[in-house]
């Protein structure tokens, strides 16, 4: 859940300490801060943000979505080695990431799912997220949903 503008206070008695965290709206900044706030906005909407420094410069960025312990892994780090290297020499940077990396997932342009997908596992909360951001997906939420849909899947497969 992303916040533009918070009130911190802070009190001090020994050591400082946050006394409370309140969500504001623009009208309520301080006039005396706005030229800070148009400043500090600018240089963080002026370039993408990123926890790791990208090695080249990319037309995408692509995260690959891989839980370690995923008892039946769609991929094994060769596979995931070898799509890594593909990528970067078709000019995409590709990061491998974990369901602790939902907060970052805005910061890339594409998501992968390379872990087992389910309806109440991470990688559909990735998914949703991500159609909800505008972001490139493998595997779309609908498409999760269906295929652990057993009862869609039989009647589908009948129709072949």
């Amino acid at each position: 859940f992303q916040v533009p503008f918070l009130r911190v206070k802070f009190t001090f008695t020994h050591k400082w300490t946050i006394q409370s965290v309140k969500v504001i709206s623009e009208s309520q900044i301080p006039k005396e801060h706005l030229p800070s706030v148009e400043y500090f906005a600018n240089q963080f909407f002026s370039k993408k943000r990123y926890d790791t420094p990208k090695v080249f410069e990319s037309d995408f960025d692509l995260a690959i979505l891989v839980n370690p312990n995923d008892p039946a892994p769609p991929s094994n780090p060769k596979a995931l080695k070898k799509f890594i290297e593909i990528a970067e020499k078709m000019n995409i940077y590709a990061e491998i990431i974990e369901p602790k990396d939902l907060s970052r997932l805005t910061t890339f342009d594409a998501l992968f799912l390379r872990q087992s997908t389910e309806v109440n596992n991470e990688a559909y909360t990735f998914a949703r997220k991500a159609q909800q951001q505008g972001l490139a997906i493998i595997d779309y939420p609908d498409a999760i949903l269906k295929c652990c849909n057993k009862v869609y899947m039989a009647e589908a497969l009948q129709n072949i």
